[in-house]
């Protein structure tokens, strides 16, 4: 159909003045606009442009975004004729790059609530956060490893039985046991004595 505002096609402008009230222009053999452009409910992030007719017609034009549109945003479309791309051309990989440093991912999933950013920032913030909290959390387990040696050590000096400084008491008290007994049977012998002395 060589009416349809797709065919000819050179280059899309969308706008949004808020999260619902979005709209787009077209640019090309048969461009016109603008149209309003709505959330496809069976795509995520996606939209698609209806025209101007009551009711209105999906015109059979969509776009799938990373996030959802958001007020004052405005996207750029643009298309280049198959028979003027030259053989090696590389003005697709030139504009693939570029996403390394445009702002197009939410960077709200990741806490920061810091909205838009490019690839580079949010792998670079993704990674810090990742981080910080795997170190906070090393942190915290070698702390409570330090706090349950304690634990246990305390818990040995009150309850527990050490062997070698049991042996080494029992040893003790029965080398004071046998002085003992020497003394005492030198008493007795010294006894004995004087008493055989008297009686003679």
């Amino acid at each position: 159909m060589t009416t349809h505002p797709a065919y000819g096609l050179t280059g899309l402008t969308v706008t949004a003045t808020s999260t619902t009230s979005i709209s787009a222009t077209i640019t090309g053999t048969n461009g016109g606009g603008p149209y309003s452009v709505v959330a496809d409910p069976n795509v995520t992030n996606g939209y698609k442009l209806m025209d101007n007719s009551t009711p209105a017609q999906d015109l059979g034009i969509g776009f799938k975004l990373s996030g959802q549109m958001q007020a004052g945003m405005v996207i750029n479309i643009g298309t280049v004729p198959l028979n003027t791309v030259a053989s090696g051309e590389n003005s697709n990989l030139l504009e693939m790059a570029k996403l390394q440093t445009r702002a197009i991912v939410d960077g709200k999933k990741d806490g920061t609530n810091s909205g838009l950013q490019s690839f580079q920032t949010y792998y670079s913030t993704t990674v810090s956060y990742v981080g910080n909290v795997t170190n906070t959390a090393q942190l915290s387990s070698s702390a409570m490893d330090t706090t349950l040696q304690q634990v246990t050590t305390t818990r040995s000096n009150a309850t527990g039985v050490n062997l070698d400084q049991e042996a080494a008491d029992l040893l003790k008290y029965q080398q004071a046991y046998q002085a003992s007994s020497k003394v005492i049977q030198i008493a007795q012998d010294l006894f004995s004595r004087l008493l055989q002395l008297g009686g003679s």
